[in-house]
């Protein structure tokens, strides 16, 4: 039999992470058993079971689930004490120790064989959980995690690398930055690509075509380090140019209203469409019905939106940050510009608009097919059985 996989995640996966939803599904088609922990409550109907930590929705029905709770305790109760004296020695306070088990509860009423994290951050405060349930313990590195995240908790994600057994990583870009976030050199590192379901994403018909007015878009949730503001400046260029153009933006977030705002301010409201969230079918048409794909973070680890889009046909330009400049091979499959000069990307969109039928189609063919070879999620669901299985 198997192993048994406890995933440890932020909340239960949405539509805009579809590369976690395809690792819990590729592990289950491999015959793994997968428990996932969440830190926020929620209902529905999963293909796994979902175990999540105490939320006001639970603190509630607290009487009700008594009995439950003080089952699980004494079920449970030499590992409990495990954790409890191995954190303390590590913490060397009580305080912060009853307040870790109490919030690690979850996890450790729920004994796997290797847990993982889909984020290194979401190790920290848990760090001892594993050691406590004997099993080996892993995390995801993806950009957020060991690129921000240390600008605000430095000291704790530097503390989470001497209780990781291996990394999985979506780059080199990203390993690089973990070693700069406190990750010893000699980590046993595994880099597997984010990847999508390539047969589901067929390329139009006229791959790397040009529209009048042009037709521009992005894929991806509205905050602050995916660059709109930068977009929305070299957009405003290209309208004094007197290009006639759209720009469709799939999804919501926390800055939805600002984008609003700045695109009346800049005069760019008869220009730019705001379409929310749409389910994938949805996002395949609109990708069919338009030309250029834009992706201008300021942080990224890799964007499976953008693999989406050459799987298309679209043609791609994207930041360089992170992950995005293995994601596209600049001039060959699509072109990468320095994070934040929306200059640079104004003049780039021009020349994408300037060059040849013939080449933007080799490009965009040239990408879709990269895409279907290297980027596949067969491939990906594979190399994920076999980190597990060590």
């Amino acid at each position: 039999m198997k192993k048994h996989i406890g995933i440890v995640v932020t909340k239960p996966p949405v539509y805009s992470e579809t590369f976690i939803t395809n690792k819990i599904n590729g592990l289950i088609a491999n015959g793994y058993r997968v428990t996932v922990f969440s830190n926020a409550y929620k209902t529905g109907n999963f293909p796994y079971k979902l175990v999540c930590a105490w939320s006001p929705q639970t603190r509630r029905n607290i009487v009700l689930k008594l009995p439950i709770i003080i089952y699980y305790i004494f079920k449970n109760i030499s590992r409990l004490s495990k954790y409890y004296h191995i954190t303390l020695g590590e913490t060397g306070s009580r305080k912060y120790t009853i307040k870790y088990l109490i919030s690690n509860f979850h996890i450790l009423s729920h004994p796997v064989d290797h847990l993982h994290f889909e984020f290194a951050g979401l190790a920290i405060n848990r760090e001892t959980v594993a050691k406590a349930l004997g099993c080996k313990m892993t995390v995801s590195i993806r950009g957020y995690d060991v690129s921000i995240q240390p600008l605000k908790k430095s000291k704790e994600i530097k503390n989470i690398w001497k209780y990781i057994d291996e990394v999985h990583s979506i780059s080199d870009d990203i390993t690089q930055k973990a070693i700069s976030a406190g990750m010893p050199q000699n980590m046993p590192v595994t880099k597997i690509y984010p990847a999508i379901n390539s047969q589901q994403f067929k390329i139009k018909d006229k791959p790397g075509s040009i529209s009048s007015p042009l037709k521009l878009m992005s894929t991806c949730r509205m905050h602050w380090k995916k660059g709109f503001v930068y977009i929305f400046a070299a957009l405003q260029q290209l309208k004094n140019q007197g290009v006639d153009f759209t720009y469709t933006i799939i999804g919501d977030g926390v800055q939805f209203e600002e984008l609003i705002f700045t695109a009346k301010k800049l005069g760019l409201e008869k220009h730019i469409k705001f379409v929310g969230q749409k389910n994938p079918e949805q996002i395949i048409s609109l990708l069919h019905q338009h030309d250029i794909y834009i992706q201008f973070s300021v942080q990224e680890g890799f964007s499976n939106a953008v693999l989406e889009a050459q799987a298309c046909g679209l043609l791609v330009v994207a930041s360089d940050a992170e992950g995005l400049r293995e994601n596209i091979v600049h001039n060959e499959t699509g072109w990468i510009v320095k994070r934040r000069d929306y200059n640079a990307l104004n003049k780039q969109l021009n020349n994408m608009i300037l060059l040849p039928e013939e080449a933007r189609k080799k490009t965009a063919i040239h990408a879709s097919e990269r895409v279907k070879n290297y980027f596949d999620i067969t491939m990906q669901n594979h190399l994920f059985n076999e980190f597990f299985a060590r």
